[in-house]
């Protein structure tokens, strides 16, 4: 809980929070058995927002590139890297899919990046056209301090929606 980017459009009333990524977001590798997500923020097109997004498998490896050494150095991160690639593989009711929607659960979600607007009197451009508008989405900062139930999902490996609560 506290301060949040706020992100706007400039074409339309479209606004969002990060707020939205705040929470807890795991994989079920067995009964008792969890391990938090990799996430970071992307726009699902079946939410229409800006949701918490579990990279897919291109993304993750083209992550671990970017990476000096060019590998997935933790043991958390390959866990989840072999557990995109199984996703990838498998999927929900054996369908192909990368990236994952922790909002929804759906695979229609990109990476959107949004800059750290917290230091700037002005909004910053986040690089992404709003879809179906077209305007341009700029993060800026936010007014005040928020306090929100925060999400506690747990998702199956193939990316099926195990567990809900909020805390």
């Amino acid at each position: 809980m506290g301060n949040t980017t706020v992100i706007r459009c400039s074409r339309c009333d479209f606004v969002a929070s990060t707020s939205a990524l705040w929470g807890t977001y795991q994989y079920q590798l067995k009964p008792g058995k969890l391990v938090d997500i990799e996430r970071e923020p992307g726009w699902c097109a079946d939410c229409q927002t800006i949701v918490p997004m579990a990279p897919g498998r291109s993304l993750i490896k083209q992550r671990a590139t970017e990476n000096a050494s060019g590998v997935v150095s933790s043991y958390f991160a390959r866990l989840c890297h072999r557990l995109a690639l199984r996703r990838e593989l498998r999927g929900p009711k054996g369908q192909r899919f990368g990236n994952l929607c922790l909002h929804c659960g759906r695979v229609s979600v990109v990476p959107i990046h949004i800059p750290a607007a917290h230091d700037s009197p002005n909004p910053i451009p986040c690089e992404f056209t709003h879809p179906g508008c077209g305007g341009d989405l700029f993060a800026g900062r936010s007014q005040g301090f928020i306090t929100i139930a925060m999400p506690f999902r747990v998702f199956s490996a193939d990316g099926e929606l195990v567990e809900e609560r909020f805390e």
